[in-house]
């Protein structure tokens, strides 16, 4: 039997303490569009074991200058197998 392997190429993850937030904000801005997971990393790890996904390409975003080295060190610190920022 074959085993497969799936990637979601797009998916968001925010630290814990502005994850709530964030999601919120987003979903405001995004008509009927609403999250399926709380925009954390133990959200989305938990939906892609639902789902058989193997491993998730996170897009990071800063809304402004001031935010480039705080998301990047985020990136760092969820960077895994199965998270790749």
């Amino acid at each position: 039997m074959r085993i497969m392997n799936y990637i979601d190429f797009h998916t968001h993850v925010f630290p814990d303490k502005i994850a709530t937030a964030a999601m919120n904000a987003l979903a405001a801005e995004s008509g009927n569009y609403r999250p399926h997971t709380d925009g954390t990393l133990q959200g989305l790890l938990d939906s892609m074991d639902r789902a058989n996904i193997s491993a998730s390409l996170v897009a990071n975003i800063a809304t402004k200058p001031s935010q480039l080295f705080p998301v990047l060190e985020f990136c760092k610190q969820i960077k895994s197998d199965r998270i790749h920022p």
